[in-house]
């Protein structure tokens, strides 16, 4: 299930907790705190992140190195940049090679989907 969450966390954590939703999540055009990443990691719901990470001012930009990796997507969403730029500030923000960055994200997806 892909969701799209405006200043809506809390109900979501609780809803997945009332549900025991055993289905994956997807939250769409994250941009949380810290905290956030750690609560909705903690309950396996999958953060994906888009063109905010190109914006320092960002709480995402800061709690983006946060987010475990087997629990990250990333996209463009409506933003008229592509989805490279997204990918690179990503790689940069992680410290990291993007090929390996790129590779993470598919394994990612490969799960997600069984493929």
């Amino acid at each position: 299930m892909i969701l799209h969450d405006v200043r809506s966390h809390n109900e979501i954590l609780a809803l997945r907790k009332k549900l025991k939703a055993k289905q994956p999540w997807i939250l769409h055009g994250f941009s949380g705190t810290e905290q956030d990443v750690k609560q909705f990691i903690g309950q396996e719901i999958y953060l994906s992140v888009g063109e905010s990470l190109l914006h320092s001012e960002r709480k995402i930009y800061k709690s983006f190195k946060f987010i475990d990796l087997n629990f990250l997507f990333l996209e463009t969403d409506m933003a008229e940049i592509e989805v490279e730029k997204v990918y690179e500030a990503a790689a940069n923000l992680l410290e990291m090679d993007l090929s390996a960055l790129k590779t993470r994200i598919f394994s990612n997806f490969a799960h997600l989907f069984k493929l």
